[in-house]
C-alpha cells in the first residue's frame, strides 16, 4: 500500500509497484477482518473502554506480523496482564470469566500465528517432546465433557488448557530463537517484583489489608492462594537470575526484584492464613481428581528432568536452570496438598515450560550448525 500510494502521489519519482503477493494480501485481509469484528463485538458487549487498546494492538499486528520479533513481547505482557486482572472492570470480567486479559492476548496471538502459517507458508506450531503428552491431556479433558458431574467446569478447564498450550508454544518459539530467551527470563523477576511491591503497599495500609486483597484476587482469579503459588515459581528463578546475570545492571535489577518477592512472601505468610489452612482438606479425591493429579505429576516431573538436562549443557547458567528444575519439583509436591496450578501461576508455569523446551531446541540447532561447519571444514581440507 505504501508503494502504491507513493506511485500515485509522485509517479515521476517512483517505479510502478509490483503485483502484491497473494499470501501477504490474504494475511492482511484476515487480520483486518478479525480486527473489525473484535471491535464490533466488544462495542456490542458494552466494553468500549478497551477499544483503544484493541486499536493499538491491531496496528502493531498489521505492521509486524511478517517478522517473528512481534512475538517476543508476549511473555512479559502476559505476566503484566495477569497481575492486572483483579483491576479489570466487572462487566467484561463477568461475561468472559476469569483471566479475561489472558484470553484476549491468546486469541490475538493465535490469529496472527494462523495468518503467518497460511500467508507465509510457515509451520503453525513448533515440534516439541511434549506434543504427545499435550494430546493426551487434551483427550482427557475431552472425556470429562461426557461425565454429567464434571460437565459444568469441564468446558472451562478445556478453555484454560488451550490458553496454556498457546502460551507454551508461543514461548517455545521465542526461546528457540537466537537471543530470544532473554525476553522470556524477564517474566519471572517482573512477577516477583510486582507481587513484592504490591505486598509492601498493602502492609503499609494496615494489618488486614493484605488478607482482604489476597482473598479478592483469589475470587477474581478463581484460584486458591494464587499469589503464594505464583511466588513459588517466580521467586526462585529470580534469585537464580540474580546470581549469574551477565551484566552488573541486570544483576542489580534482578536482585531488587528478588528482595521484593522475598518480602512479599514473608508478608503473605504472616498476614494471611496460608500456613494455618488445612491443605489436605482442600480436595475430595475422586477418580478424575486422581487422574488429573497423575497428569500434572507426569508433566511437572518431565519438565524438571528436561530443565536439569539443559542445566548440564549450560554450566554458565547453572543457578537459573537449577531454580527452574526445583520449582517444577516443588509444584509437583504442592499439588498433593492443594491445587497449586491455578490463577496467575498457570501462565507463569506455561512460560517456564516453553522456556525449557525452546532452549533445548536452540541448543540442538546450535549443535547442528557446529557439526555442519565441522563437516564442511573437513571436506575442504
Amino acid at each position: 500500500m505504501r508503494e502504491r500510494w507513493k506511485h500515485l502521489v509522485r509517479p515521476e519519482e517512483s517505479k510502478p509497484p509490483a503485483s502484491p503477493d497473494a499470501g501477504e494480501a490474504f494475511g492482511v485481509w484476515i487480520l483486518g477482518v478479525v480486527w473489525v469484528l473484535a471491535c464490533l463485538w466488544l462495542g456490542y458487549l458494552g466494553s468500549q473502554w478497551i477499544l483503544p487498546g484493541i486499536f493499538v494492538v491491531g496496528l502493531l499486528a498489521l505492521w509486524g506480523w511478517r517478522h517473528i520479533e512481534w512475538l517476543w513481547w508476549f511473555p512479559t505482557v502476559l505476566v503484566v496482564a495477569t497481575m492486572l486482572e483483579p483491576f479489570a472492570p466487572l462487566p467484561i470480567r463477568g461475561r468472559f470469566g476469569p483471566l479475561v486479559y489472558i484470553d484476549l492476548l491468546t486469541v490475538g496471538v493465535a490469529v496472527v500465528a494462523l495468518v503467518r502459517s497460511v500467508g507465509l507458508s510457515r509451520p503453525l506450531l513448533p515440534r516439541t517432546p511434549l506434543d504427545g503428552l499435550m494430546l493426551a491431556v487434551l483427550g482427557f479433558l475431552g472425556l470429562t465433557l461426557l461425565y454429567p458431574r464434571t460437565h459444568q467446569h469441564a468446558l472451562m478447564d478445556l478453555k484454560q488448557f488451550v490458553v496454556r498450550a498457546v502460551v507454551f508454544y508461543a514461548t517455545t518459539t521465542v526461546a528457540s530463537r537466537p537471543r530470544g530467551s532473554r525476553w522470556v527470563w524477564i517474566a519471572f523477576p517482573l512477577a516477583s517484583g510486582l507481587i513484592g511491591i504490591h505486598a509492601i503497599l498493602a502492609v503499609l495500609r494496615g494489618p488486614e489489608a493484605m488478607a482482604i486483597q489476597s482473598q479478592d484476587a483469589d475470587r477474581i482469579w478463581g484460584s486458591h492462594y494464587g499469589i503464594f503459588n505464583t511466588l513459588l515459581m517466580a521467586l526462585p528463578v529470580s534469585a537464580g537470575l540474580a546470581l549469574n546475570a551477565g551484566k552488573a545492571v541486570a544483576r542489580g535489577v534482578w536482585t531488587v526484584a528478588s528482595l521484593c518477592g522475598a518480602l512479599g512472601l514473608v508478608f503473605h505468610l504472616t498476614h494471611t492464613d496460608v500456613v494455618r489452612t488445612s491443605w489436605l482438606g482442600v480436595h475430595h479425591w475422586t477418580g478424575l481428581e486422581l487422574l488429573r493429579l497423575c497428569f500434572a505429576w507426569i508433566l511437572l516431573l518431565a519438565l524438571a528432568r528436561l530443565a536439569w538436562g539443559v542445566r548440564s549443557g549450560r554450566p554458565h547458567e547453572g543457578p537459573r536452570w537449577l531454580a527452574v528444575s526445583l520449582s517444577f519439583v516443588l509444584f509437583a509436591a504442592w499439588e498433593l496438598l492443594g491445587s497449586a496450578l491455578s490463577g496467575p501461576a498457570i501462565p507463569l508455569v506455561a512460560v517456564a515450560f516453553g522456556l525449557v523446551v525452546g532452549t533445548m531446541r536452540a541448543d540442538r540447532r546450535s549443535r547442528r550448525r557446529t557439526r555442519n561447519r565441522s563437516q564442511a571444514l573437513d571436506e575442504a581440507a
